[in-house]
């Protein structure tokens, strides 16, 4: 079965009309790589080249892409009838996008609230939040295919530019009991033997982990398990294990005894790529500003606690 989309016919039919993936792509207002990505997969879904690249003049149907284009025209055609036959309370409204990409804990922590907030408020945008890994919308940010964009990092990345927007604690967590908590007052050496609980290899978010075990001084470690959901970290640190967590997830079982701090590691960033479509510039301002407060409030609540700041066994760093 052909699985073709909608949205690479209109991409693939605006730059036949307009003559070039450059104009296709002012045509539509997206990025003219996002064109040829279109393209490039239309193309491996119908298995077989629709347009030749002719480099300084006007791309041009090969004889199987004049057939697609034809059929291509008919299609969205018929696509455009049968929403204006569809009744009044079903159509779709014309209504701005904003297209807001970001990570689970970043989301379930910070900007659940902020997403509620905005559609209560803006009940005339249509509001699209996608989740996943850093991996996942790297393309889509390069494509402009992503509005805003919120993920976790230590330091620029090589990918795109991007802004800190907050930073949040984070530490080496291990059970009160672990057999190798006084060894470690002893000597902070010890934990380069010990294994970690980390973030799956060669994932964005072990480069980030990793970078900041480097700063604390802690060169060398090896991993017993490799996992990113916060809470199985936790089970897993309070069952014996030894891993990396935020505070605020491990705060009261810190203050119940059950976890120590091992090390403090370095602040965690949470950065911001903003790169609004002209059609959703206001919007997606009002929406940066909101997360901002979030933000902002958060960092707001952890300096107001009466508690003193999360305390190491380790002082000083690794080394």
């Amino acid at each position: 079965m052909l699985h073709t989309t909608f949205r690479q016919l209109e991409v693939f039919v605006a730059v036949v009309d307009a003559g070039s993936f450059v104009a296709g792509a002012d045509r539509l207002g997206i990025t003219q790589p996002a064109v040829s990505n279109h393209i490039r997969s239309l193309e491996a879904q119908v298995g077989c080249v629709v347009l030749e690249r002719r480099r300084g003049t006007s791309c041009v149907l090969t004889e199987e892409g004049r057939n697609l284009y034809d059929r291509a025209l008919q299609l969205l055609d018929n696509a455009e009838k049968l929403a204006s036959e569809l009744p009044r309370g079903l159509r779709r409204q014309s209504r701005t996008q904003l297209k807001v990409w970001t990570q689970l804990p970043i989301m379930m922590q910070w900007l659940r609230p902020v997403v509620v907030e905005f559609m209560r408020g803006n009940p005339d945008v249509e509001l699209g939040v996608e989740l996943g890994s850093f991996e996942t919308v790297v393309q889509q940010i390069r494509d402009r295919e992503v509005d805003i964009a919120y993920f976790l990092g230590h330091g620029e990345t090589a990918e795109f530019a991007s802004e800190v927007v907050h930073t949040e604690p984070h530490g080496i967590f291990a059970p009160a009991d672990h057999p190798s908590v006084l060894e470690f007052q002893k000597n902070p050496e010890a934990l380069r033997d010990l294994p970690l609980i980390l973030p799956k290899r060669n994932s964005h978010f072990f480069r980030v982990i990793d970078k900041c075990l480097m700063q604390a001084g802690i060169d060398r470690y090896s991993v017993a398990c490799e996992v990113r959901d916060a809470p199985i970290i936790r089970e897993l640190i309070l069952s014996g294990h030894v891993g990396s967590m935020f505070h605020y997830v491990v705060e009261d079982d810190v203050k119940s005894g059950k976890l120590v701090q091992l090390v403090e590691l370095p602040a965690m960033e949470f950065r911001q790529v903003y790169q609004p479509r002209a059609t959703c510039a206001r919007v997606a301002g009002h929406f940066a500003a909101e997360a901002r407060e979030a933000f902002a409030r958060s960092a707001r609540a952890r300096r107001d606690r009466a508690e003193p700041p999360m305390s190491s066994l380790i002082a000083r760093p690794v080394g």
